[in-house]
């Protein structure tokens, strides 16, 4: 498996609603901040995975 191909295993989390909140900095599609989303075609999979479950924590917090 290529550097490429291993990238391309965990796809993007944006769902196309694209908006970022002044209060936590972060899109209220995705739950990524501008930089998360800025660098995520460069990263591999295991700092794509570790964002993933940053985007869960943040998405559970968000609903308590």
């Amino acid at each position: 498996m290529t550097i490429a191909q291993k990238k391309e295993n965990i796809k993007s989390p944006c769902r196309n609603i694209c908006k970022i909140t002044a209060d936590t900095g972060l899109c209220i599609g995705c739950f990524r901040s501008i930089q998360e989303i800025s660098v995520w075609k460069d990263l591999t999979e295991k700092q794509r995975s570790d964002i993933l479950l940053l985007i869960e924590e943040r998405r559970n917090h968000a609903q308590d």
